[in-house]
C-alpha cells in the first residue's frame, strides 16, 4: 500500500514518448533494436546456448559447449 502511494505520488504526468532519443528513431525502430542475447541452459557438465544473434561468435546461433572446454571463467 505505501509503495503504490509512492509511486503515485512521483508518478510523472508527462507521456513517455521515445522519438529522438536516439538520432531521431522512432519508437518501433527502438523496439526493434533491442532484443535479447539468446538463450542458456546451464547443467552440470554443459552449457547450450541457442538463438545468439551475433556473428562471427564462435556461438552463434547455437552451441553446446562442454565442461572439459572452459579454461577460465571471470567474474
Amino acid at each position: 500500500m505505501k509503495v503504490n502511494f509512492l509511486k503515485n505520488t512521483f508518478k510523472s504526468t508527462k507521456e513517455e514518448t521515445y522519438e529522438g532519443t536516439f538520432f531521431n528513431s522512432t519508437q518501433h525502430e527502438i523496439k526493434k533494436l533491442l532484443f535479447g542475447i539468446g538463450k542458456s541452459i546451464i547443467t552440470e557438465n554443459e552449457i547450450e546456448i541457442s538463438d545468439y544473434h551475433f556473428e562471427p561468435s564462435i556461438v552463434y546461433s547455437n552451441k553446446i559447449i562442454k565442461a572439459n572446454e572452459i579454461d577460465f571463467v571471470n567474474m
